[in-house]
Order: C-alpha cells, then sequence, then structure tokens
C-alpha cells in the first residue's frame, strides 16, 4: 500500500475544486496517484494536465492564501536543493529538481560540460542525471531557491519551481511507457556482440513477421533505391548495413507503441518525418558522408518526443499550436510544458535504449552546435532535412525554402541553400497512401 493522503493535501485539493480550477474527476484521478506513488498532489494535476501553472500561481496570490496554504509546500525539497552550493548552481545556471536513490536529476538550461558534471558528482557522491528545461523555468528556480531577498522568494518566482517539477514528473512517465519488442533487442544482441553477421541478424528480425516485413519495405522504399528488388530479410540486412538495420527495427518497432490520440495527425507526424529521413539520407549522399548509418532512422525519430508528450500529457499539448515547426515549436512546449520534444525524446531513447548517436541526434536536432563532434554533422543534416520537410507539408511545395534557423547547421556542413534546394527537389515525397507505417 502507497503513502496515506495527509490532510494538507486533501485540504488543497477541496479549494482546487471550489475555485473550478480542477473537477472531481481529476482530483480523484490525481489522489489514486498521489497516494500510490507519494507525489505532491499539485505536481501530480499539473503532470496530469488537469492543473495550469500560470492559474494556480495566480490562485494562490489572492488574498488570504498564503494564510491557508503554506507556499513553501510547492517549492523543491530543501534537501534536495541544498546538494547543490549557491555559487555553483548559479555560476553553471543548474537547479537540484529530484534525488531518487544515488541518482540527482538536475535542471540545466543547455547541455553541461563533462567537467561541470563530473565534478557536480564529486561533491555530491551521486550519478548526475541532467534535464534541460525551459530558461525561465531555471532562472525562476535559482531565484526563488539561491537568492536571499525577499522578493526573490515571493510568488513570482513560484511557477519556475512547478514547471521543474512537472517536467521530472513527465519523465517518469515517459519511463512507465511500454517496453519495445524482444526483437528489437534480440537484434542489437546480435549486432553489437563482437560476431553478430547479417545472416544471424537476419534470423533474428525473421522471427518477428511484422518487422521483417516493414525492414523489407523500406529497403524496398524510394528512400534507398536499390536497382533490384529486395525480396529476402537477409539481402535487406546486407544492402543497408548491420546499424542501419538496426535503426530501421527500432523505427518499425515504435510505430505501434502508442496509444492513438484523437487531437494528433499521427499520418501527418510519420508522412513528415519520413519525408524528412529522405531529404537527410539524400543530403548524406550528397556531402559523401564517411558514415551514414543511422541517418535515415534519425530522420524518422527526431520528433518522436512530440508523440511521447502526446502520450503522456495530452490535455498540456492540447494547448501547443499543431501549426508550429522548428524554434517556435521548441519555444511554445517551453511555455506551456516547461518541457520540450528534445527532451522528451531523449529520454525516450534512453528509456528504450536506443544507440546513442540516436539519441543525441533526436536531443540535438534544433541545436547541433550542442551535439558531440563526431556526431554534429548527422545532427546538422536533420536540422536541414527537418526544415525541407516542415516546409513542404506547410506549403505542399517547397519551392521557397526558408532555412533561417538552419544557418549554424549549414555553415557546419559548408553547404548552401541553393544546393539544399537541388537535393530537395530530387526527392520523391511520400504519398498519404505509402504502407511504409502500416501493420504488416
Amino acid at each position: 500500500m502507497g503513502p496515506q493522503l495527509d490532510t494538507s493535501q486533501a485540504d488543497i485539493g477541496r479549494m482546487l475544486v471550489a475555485a473550478g480550477l480542477v473537477n472531481e474527476r481529476q482530483l480523484k484521478d490525481a489522489l489514486a496517484v498521489r497516494n500510490e506513488k507519494g507525489e505532491r498532489l499539485v505536481n501530480v494535476l499539473l503532470a496530469q494536465g488537469a492543473l495550469d501553472t500560470k492559474r494556480f500561481v495566480e490562485f494562490l496570490a489572492q488574498p488570504g492564501r498564503s494564510q491557508s496554504i503554506e507556499l513553501g509546500d510547492f517549492d523543491l525539497a530543501p534537501e534536495v536543493v541544498s546538494l547543490v552550493p549557491r555559487n555553483f548552481a548559479v555560476m553553471h545556471k543548474v537547479v537540484p529538481v529530484e534525488r531518487e536513490g544515488d541518482q540527482l536529476t538536475v535542471a540545466c538550461t543547455g547541455p553541461l560540460e563533462p567537467a561541470v558534471v563530473e565534478a557536480l558528482a564529486e561533491h555530491t557522491g551521486l550519478t548526475i542525471k541532467t534535464l534541460i528545461c525551459a530558461a525561465d523555468a531555471v532562472r525562476r528556480s535559482l531565484a526563488r531557491h539561491y537568492e536571499d531577498t525577499a522578493g526573490a522568494a515571493g510568488l513570482g518566482n513560484l511557477e519556475g519551481p512547478l514547471k521543474l517539477a512537472m517536467a521530472v514528473s513527465m519523465l517518469r512517465h515517459i519511463e512507465s511507457l511500454p517496453a519495445l519488442p524482444g526483437t528489437v533487442n534480440r537484434v542489437r544482441e546480435v549486432i553489437y556482440g563482437n560476431d553478430g553477421s547479417a545472416a544471424q541478424v537476419a534470423e533474428a528480425i525473421s522471427g518477428d513477421p511484422a518487422i521483417a516485413a516493414k525492414v523489407l519495405r523500406v529497403a524496398n522504399s524510394a528512400a534507398y533505391g536499390f536497382s533490384h528488388k529486395v525480396d529476402s530479410v537477409q539481402l535487406a540486412v546486407s544492402l543497408l548495413g548491420l546499424v542501419e538495420t538496426y535503426s530501421v527495427v527500432i523505427s518499425s518497432a515504435i510505430i505501434n507503441v502508442f496509444d492513438k490520440s484523437r487531437t494528433f495527425d499521427y499520418m501527418a507526424f510519420w508522412l513528415e518525418s519520413q519525408m524528412c529521413a529522405r531529404v537527410a539520407r539524400a543530403l548524406s549522399k550528397f556531402l559523401e558522408l564517411k558514415n551514414q548509418s543511422g541517418v535515415f532512422s534519425a530522420g524518422l525519430l527526431h520528433d518522436i518526443g512530440r508523440v511521447a508528450l502526446v502520450q503522456i500529457v495530452p490535455k498540456h499539448y492540447e494547448r501547443v499550436s499543431p501549426g508550429l515547426t522548428g524554434l517556435d515549436l521548441v519555444k511554445a512546449e517551453d511555455e506551456v510544458l516547461g518541457l520540450t520534444h528534445t527532451e522528451a525524446g531523449y529520454e525516450l531513447a534512453l528509456h528504450w535504449g536506443l544507440p546513442p548517436e540516436l539519441a543525441e541526434c533526436i536531443r540535438f536536432h534544433h541545436a547541433p552546435q550542442h551535439a558531440s563532434e563526431e556526431r554534429r554533422s548527422i545532427a546538422a543534416i536533420i536540422n536541414v532535412a527537418d526544415a525541407v520537410a516542415c516546409a513542404y507539408s506547410r506549403l505542399g511545395e517547397a519551392l521557397d525554402l526558408d532555412l533561417a534557423e538552419c544557418e549554424t547547421a549549414l555553415r557546419f556542413l559548408d553547404l548552401k541553400e541553393s544546393e539544399v534546394a537541388e537535393v530537395a527537389a530530387s526527392v520523391p515525397r511520400p504519398a498519404a497512401s505509402d504502407t511504409l507505417w502500416s501493420p504488416a
């Protein structure tokens, strides 16, 4: 049996219902989770999308609320905050959000240097997990928990800690999503074993007819353009290569993991993702990259965090305009959730044990400059390919590409906008009738 609900939490729940911020059903569902997992009721309501941070802070600001509700109940836990010294937190813009066992989750505004993570691990004696969150939420949390002035501790900075707590709660939901089929693990074990061969990989794949059929579809798709029909899994593995085959197996398995949402256009999402994958592969060929393995699947899965967020916080994600793309989408997710699809996708990739190069590309496809040196090229290619795919989705025919957000990626790849347009024009667009994503 989980922790019992204390009186103060029950009182808060009743106040929220009376104020019209949540309904009875939402409260009942949140109380069940709270009793089972011991999380704070407000954090559960926020993570479930039942409660909005801005409306909640406005509710707390009403006369008399500070007397009836202890505002400190909504701060990050003092014993967790105390793990990171003030000077270190302010200098590196890092906020400790949660400790679970020997792991400390810290929120930051961007990737931390390895030396910073190492120093923090040495100081705390804990394993450090970094979570890139909304810059405003981190700033407000730093002000609230580490500044000494009375004004910094006021309601104006409460929204930051609430968003960070909500982001960590979302990660727990991501970690509870279904595991991928056993086929994925078997293929990974063969490929990354010392003696993995195409025949062994093909044998592992052939044990799952649905995934085998999809691997054949990918091998025969226009994206690869092999001159002859690929009619056996072993031939497909030989032509695709082991790493690319593994990525395709992952992609094929992921398609059917998520429940379908009535408010999210899955067909449009996968068609756009497929277009991104096709353009990414074409660009990698144009640039004559030495290692093209995984480029196609990075294109397919770069936005998988969007689907994860739709799955775990559907009510919240309904408030993010479906027409947004690129950095506008990232900004909107920051404002609404405090967590972006890039970070959610990265956490999902870790949860599923996806290859590090794929996970890193998912995390940094909107900021390739932050990717490690050996993976920056693929992240930059996906950054450009994503802009092309989004343009096709918006305009129907992307004759006038807007690559303003890809300036860093283009410079890193030494690629001209005219060259991108030329490559994009040569890529066949996926049609709604494309059966790549349908169950075999």
